[in-house]
Order: C-alpha cells, then sequence, then structure tokens
C-alpha cells in the first residue's frame, strides 16, 4: 500500500494529503478531550514519512464586548513658554505703485500777515484843467445844457423877458452867441450844419442857441452883463421881447465851444 501511495504522490497529492491528516487529527482531538493515544491517521501519517505535530489543548478566548462611548476631553493643559524668534525674512519686492488719489480739498485760511509799511508819498501831479478850481474849458472841449422861461406880460407892456445860461466851466474867452430860430438847424459860421435842437454842436469860439418851443415873442437874441457882448466867459442870457400882452414861454438848448 505505502508502495502504492509513493508510486502516485506528487507536490499536489502530498499537500491533499496533509490537509486531510490534519482534518482527521483535529477531529480526533476533539472527542477524545485531546488525550489517549495517537489515532490511526497520524500513525499512518508517521508511517509515510510525515513529522506531525501535537496540538496542544488551547482555551477559548473571551469575545471582545461592545465599545464603550468616548469619554470627555480634558482641560486644556497650561500654555507652554513662547519658542525663541525666528530670524527675519529677507524683503520682499516691491509692490506696483498705487493709483492717484482723489484731489484734496482746499486747505483752511492762513492766519493774515502783519501790515507792511506805508510806502513814500508820490510827487504831486501836473494840475488838472478844466477840473481844478479856477480851471477853464481846454480849447477845441464843448459844454452842452437847456434853457427856459415862461412869463405872462401886461397889457401895453414892453419889458424883456430873460432866460439865464450858465456854462459849467469857464471859457479863456468869450464867444460869439448864435440864436437858431425855432425848427432851423446851423448853417455854418459857427454852428456846423449837422447841429440842431436835438444835437447842439458849436464850432470853436461859438455858442450855439438853439429854440425849440416858443409863444408870445416879438424877437429873441442874447446879452452878457459880463462883456456887454452876445456871451460872455461865464455865459449869456437869452432876451425875449413879447409880442403882446398875455402869457408866454420860449425853451431850448445850446452849445459852446472853447476856441
Amino acid at each position: 500500500m505505502l508502495s502504492r501511495i509513493r508510486k502516485h504522490l506528487n507536490p499536489a497529492t502530498a499537500l491533499a494529503f496533509v490537509a486531510l491528516v490534519f482534518a482527521l487529527t483535529g477531529g480526533a482531538f476533539a472527542a477524545t478531550g485531546g488525550g489517549g493515544s495517537p489515532s490511526k491517521a497520524t500513525a499512518a501519517a508517521g508511517e509515510a514519512g510525515f513529522s506531525t505535530a501535537t496540538t496542544a489543548k488551547s482555551k477559548a478566548k473571551p469575545k471582545a464586548g461592545l465599545r464603550g462611548p468616548a469619554g470627555k476631553n480634558g482641560a486644556p493643559g497650561a500654555t507652554g513658554p513662547a519658542g525663541p524668534a525666528g530670524a527675519a525674512g529677507p524683503a520682499g519686492p516691491t509692490g506696483p505703485a498705487g493709483g492717484t488719489g482723489p484731489a484734496g480739498g482746499p486747505g483752511t485760511q492762513g492766519i493774515q500777515g502783519i501790515q507792511g509799511t506805508p510806502g513814500k508819498e508820490g510827487k504831486t501831479g501836473p494840475t488838472g484843467s478844466p477840473w481844478t478850481a479856477g480851471g477853464t474849458l481846454p480849447s477845441g472841449s464843448s459844454e452842452k445844457g437847456e434853457w427856459g422861461v415862461t412869463f405872462n406880460s401886461a397889457e401895453g407892456s414892453t419889458e424883456e423877458i430873460f432866460a439865464p445860461i450858465s456854462f459849467t466851466i469857464p471859457l479863456n474867452e468869450a464867444p460869439t452867441a448864435h440864436v437858431i430860430a425855432a425848427g432851423g438847424k446851423g448853417e455854418g459860421g459857427g454852428c456846423p450844419t449837422t447841429s440842431s435842437v436835438q444835437n447842439p454842436e458849436a464850432e470853436p469860439g461859438s455858442l450855439c442857441i438853439f429854440v425849440n418851443r416858443v409863444r408870445n415873442s416879438a424877437a429873441l437874441g442874447s446879452a452878457s452883463d459880463e462883456t456887454g457882448g452876445s456871451a460872455g466867459k461865464v455865459g449869456t442870457i437869452v432876451v425875449n421881447i413879447p409880442e403882446k400882452a398875455g402869457g408866454g414861454e420860449a425853451s431850448g438848448t445850446w452849445a459852446v465851444t472853447a476856441k
């Protein structure tokens, strides 16, 4: 029989045979409680040249119980001392330039400075004329104004009616007066042809008297108490001779130009 087993023995059958032996041996230990003489299977295994090992009686391990709940975290321990400061790291690269911020508002007003020292008085300028007291109208310059008078002549009276004209600025030389009838214009010779009641003008050395309204007048003229002529350096008097008794009037404009 042994020769038959060896004839058919190969690695695969050997492993299968060993497994069979352990299975039989384990069953024998279970039946005898681990005591008594070796089973026939064990003897057969010895005869076949296999070594056998005696299985020691092992105690059954108790099953582990269920894991209990985790306990509460313990109180934190005391803070340990601070470690030494580490070495300073290298400087980082320069960042990009920031954008321009909004313009600031106006600043507060500064404290007023100390008043400076007054400057030196300037030199007196030349005397102005005719704008200072005692001055006269410059040559070629003109003055203009209005004149007028109302009256009531008595029956049979031939009294003259006066309407004074005073120059604002005196002249160096008395002018020659010219009376322009109502509605008339200058005819040259002292009063330009463009002159009128609405645009009184006079040539140098002349006084042009323009009549606008006239009532109850036989004649109109001018006279100066200053010079005895038709006009003076400070003005003249328009003279009206009434035509008849009763009320009347005369008015107009004037212009004078210094010679």
